[in-house]
């Protein structure tokens, strides 16, 4: 099962990577909620408004924690482009970028969004953490899907003027 052939499509590694990746975001969003809730359970002394504060984690919690399967894909994408296209060093190069890109944009919202700006206003924060992850989806994510489906369909052209078969139904190729 873990063999080049059994995930031939990359599209199918990048919904793997997907599905991992919102995994991982939904336990650190849970793990976020738990830390905000167990002071209280441990008999900590409450703010003035804590019930506001607990709701407000959990709104920018769920809002935020959507961006990581979104950023990782992103990512993942232009590491297999590269690692498919380029020579080996530029790919490690272009790898490395896509890494350290995917970490400043997770960054923005750990540094500025959940911090500084929601200390100033919290509406603000929900409202900018929100618009933060539609523009991940817009220019990170989507691009990068979409360059990932064009190579695969000029993959899948190239191969039927080999001689292979397309399977019209699922896009799969059959040598």
């Amino acid at each position: 099962m873990l063999t080049s052939r059994a995930y031939r499509s990359p599209l199918l590694a990048a919904w793997l990577v997907f599905v991992t990746a919102a995994w991982l975001g939904f336990v650190e969003g849970i793990s976020y909620i738990v830390g905000v809730v167990t002071p209280f359970l441990d008999g900590a002394t409450v703010p003035s408004d804590p019930p506001f504060d607990m709701m407000v984690d959990v709104i920018v919690r769920t809002i935020a924690e959507v961006s990581h399967p979104l950023i990782t894909v992103g990512a993942a994408v232009i590491i297999w482009i590269a690692a498919r296209s380029l020579p080996k060093g530029r790919a490690v190069g272009v790898g490395s970028l896509a890494y350290l890109g995917a970490a400043a944009i997770h960054g923005l919202n750990d540094a500025v969004l959940d911090g500084p700006v929601r200390d100033w206003n919290v509406a603000i924060s929900i409202v900018l953490t929100a618009v933060y992850v539609v523009a991940i989806f817009l220019f990170w994510f989507r691009p990068q899907v979409r360059r990932l489906r064009l190579l695969e369909t000029d993959h899948a052209a190239n191969r039927v003027e080999d001689g292979s078969s397309v399977d019209g139904a699922s896009g799969n190729v059959h040598d």
